[in-house]
């Protein structure tokens, strides 16, 4: 036995780094912009051009049930959601199609002080109560209940054990009403491990920490930090370790894919961002993942709109090259026109994509219920047209342009909407 050990530690110690020495790192991915072809160990370097997607609507409006909707799993053939904030201790099961509520499980001795999302693994589901608004709490929580108690139809109450953590890198417990970088509001389940993904309100960073799977007592350090240019508020893995990111920036949804990375090394792996046009104003804070390279995601009631179950398609960017292309993917276009500056404040100017139409055009305000708020003719200057912002309040509103018998209309946020309590 002993000289195995020897042979193998000389092996090593001669070839090593003559092996090491042979291998290229670089981007080993071909969709990227800086793809090298030699390379043979990915660095995490790659980077990619700017990627938009649709939404696809699946469900108008979820049930009042389920309007806080704050994280997702796919289990047992459906979707399994909670609200956040001082509502019941309770997961609801959702029909994928008609959104429905058909089971609801009470976890029994359990509280929801700021439930912001759940996890999964073979035999257990994680529910954490870590939401930290104001950045003072001490008393985080994640709750384990073990699938096995959960029938396949009907409403239960089911017993949870408790995982209770802290921040070693959190010395200040000062009250900082969205305005602190220990929120959090996105988990996943790997190995032996929880990993917990900050929702950071000050640098829009997020920092990820590992919590074990074993109810107790602990204090986390963080182990590595991503700048998602933006708050994550959900995150689900996949069987193939790719991991997906839901956020919102001035409440401009986002998706982060990141893939092909070593071990749990999240960040150190490929890191693609997918906007989304044309979906300002959504709450997004569930995603997981569903067959053939979709995504379910949630987004919760707000000011703009009903809570909704979404889907999107990500298999493009996913899977390995040739097995899918770019163009199977709903991608937008670039909008017809573009609102700046967003957010605006006094005033803002739209710009049209040339050719630019007539000398004078119609513009319309609306409220996001449809009211008509604003109306009048501008005259055209440079493909763009200045319109006064300060009467029409805190908030999104749509701008739509009428020219040539046809109409174009993108949103605007005024600011105040993101800054309100």
């Amino acid at each position: 036995m002993k000289r195995s050990v020897f042979t193998a530690s000389l092996l090593i110690a001669v070839f090593g780094p003559f092996c090491a020495a042979a291998q290229i790192s670089g981007c080993t991915d071909a969709r990227a912009s800086n793809f090298n072809p030699d390379a043979g160990i990915n660095d995490g370097s790659c980077s990619y051009p700017v990627t938009k997607a649709r939404f696809e609507v699946i469900v108008k409006e979820l049930p009042e049930a389920v309007e806080e909707t704050s994280g997702l799993i796919f289990w047992n053939g459906g979707l399994w959601t909670h609200n956040d904030s001082f509502n019941d201790p309770v997961l609801s099961k959702l029909d994928t199609l008609s959104g429905m509520v058909m089971q609801t499980i009470t976890l029994s001795g359990a509280e929801n002080f700021d439930w912001e999302d759940i996890a999964q693994d073979e035999n257990f589901i994680y529910i954490g109560d870590f939401g930290n608004n104001l950045g003072n709490r001490k008393n985080l929580v994640i709750y384990k209940i073990n699938k096995k108690d959960i029938p396949e139809t009907g409403d239960v109450s089911v017993p949870a054990e408790v995982i209770r953590f802290g921040y070693a890198d959190q010395t200040g417990f000062e009250k900082a009403n969205r305005n602190n970088d220990y929120d959090c509001e996105a988990m996943i389940s790997a190995g032996d491990s929880l990993f917990l993904f900050s929702k950071n309100w000050v640098n829009q960073k997020t920092r990820m920490y590992a919590v074990p799977k074993i109810p107790g007592e602990y204090l986390v350090h963080p182990l590595a930090e991503m700048d998602t240019d933006g708050m994550v508020t959900g995150a689900d893995i996949n069987e193939k370790g790719e991991l997906v990111f839901i956020g919102y920036k001035n409440y401009q949804p986002f998706v982060w894919l990141l893939f092909d990375y070593p071990g749990t090394n999240f960040f150190s792996g490929n890191k693609r961002r997918i906007t989304l046009p044309g979906t300002k104003g959504l709450q997004t804070e569930g995603i997981c993942h569903k067959p053939h390279g979709h995504l379910w995601i949630t987004a919760e009631r707000t000011p703009v709109g009903p809570a909704r179950l979404y889907s999107m398609y990500a298999g493009a960017w996913l899977s390995a090259p040739g097995l899918d292309t770019v163009e199977d993917v709903a991608v937008m276009a670039e909008p017809a026109l573009i609102v700046f500056p967003d957010p605006a404040d006094d005033t803002f100017v739209v710009h049209l994509e040339a050719p630019c139409p007539q000398p004078l055009l119609t513009a319309e305000v609306y409220a996001m219920d449809g009211r008509l708020i604003q109306s009048d003719r501008y005259e055209v200057h440079d493909c763009c047209i200045r319109l006064a912002a300060g009467g029409l309040g805190y908030g999104l509103f749509q701008v739509k342009l009428f020219a040539d018998g046809a109409s174009i209309a993108s949103r605007l946020l005024i600011n105040g909407f993101n800054k309100q309590p």
